[in-house]
């Protein structure tokens, strides 16, 4: 039997969010700024914070092709 349970898993890797998590809250200076999923926070990024966040993990993706 499988149990869906809610964690909170910590991490400053956008890559752990991509494999590991259905939705995100982003913290900013100890607030959260913005939530929702993958697809939605690098679309509609609240803050310059979450923008460069997404845009520094196409970075490295485009550098691991």
């Amino acid at each position: 039997e499988i149990f869906a349970r809610p964690i909170l898993f910590v991490s400053h890797d956008a890559r752990d969010f991509v494999s590991l998590c259905a939705r995100a809250y982003v913290l900013e200076k100890g607030r959260i700024t913005q939530h929702g999923t993958f697809e939605e926070l690098r679309a509609e990024p609240a803050t310059a914070f979450v923008r460069d966040f997404f845009s520094e993990y196409e970075t490295r993706l485009d550098s691991d092709l």
